[in-house]
């Protein structure tokens, strides 16, 4: 190994420099071939260092993404049972005023069509009868009790039907009871019991005079109701 003293800002030098403030560096300077041999050891430690790493982050990455995989499918599971657990407390919950609402939008189908057999009796000036055709699960307007329609009937929907018919303070015990309304639009106050899904029932009671229709749940108040007009002159 050769060794060569170069001073700082010259050139090289046979000599020592006599001043020891001088600053001086140190070259060391080997042959190619050994210089060649240490630069392919550093680049084979190199190369084997980067495949190191290479295959760690591998496999760290791959146990990572398995480990987010797995997490994902178990909130995943844990939303779709929360969601579950959720819609059956709602449908439990808005079961009984969905059934209350479907009974109540019968009846008022009902009601309207006894208005609509007045207001056609009150036009035309003639009497009308309301068939309740119980049945074919159905009310129709007719010239007579045997008489042909007047206008489209109304079906009830599936899953309800008139169980009773009272009229004039008595109940009607016929599959077809035609209550009468005369030209001006008077009727007999009559009662129909309504029954629906999942054994509901609900009345509904017509004042003869004023057409006017109300909703009641308990038998006897209704039964009350109709035979308190029954009982006045011209009311029943």
């Amino acid at each position: 190994m050769r060794s060569d003293w170069l001073p700082c800002c010259g050139g090289p030098t046979s000599s020592l420099p006599s001043s020891s403030s001088s600053s001086l560096v140190l070259v060391l300077d080997s042959s190619p071939r050994q210089a060649k041999r240490i630069e392919d050891e550093g680049r084979g430690r190199g190369t084997r260092t980067i495949g190191a790493e290479r295959r760690l982050c591998r496999h760290f990455g791959t146990a990572l993404a398995s480990n987010r995989r797995g997490f994902t499918l178990i909130e995943l599971a844990a939303v779709i049972l929360a969601l579950a657990i959720v819609a059956a407390v709602a449908v439990l919950r808005l079961e009984g005023p969905l059934r209350r609402a479907r009974m109540g939008d019968v009846v008022d189908l009902v009601a309207a069509f006894d208005r609509l057999a007045r207001d056609y009796a009150m036009t035309h000036d003639r009497p009308v009868w309301l068939v309740v055709d119980v049945p074919q699960r159905r009310l129709r307007r007719a010239s007579g009790e045997d008489g042909a329609d007047l206008g489209a009937p109304l079906a009830l929907p599936q899953g309800y039907r008139v169980a009773q018919v009272w009229l004039r303070g008595q109940p009607r015990s016929h599959a077809r009871t035609a209550i009468p309304c005369s030209q001006h639009g008077l009727t007999p106050t009559y009662g129909l019991l309504i029954e629906g899904p999942a054994g509901r029932r609900q009345w509904l009671v017509v004042a003869g005079l004023s057409g006017q229709s109300m909703q009641v749940q308990d038998e006897r108040e209704a039964r009350t109701i109709l035979d308190s007009a029954a009982a006045r002159p011209h009311a029943g």
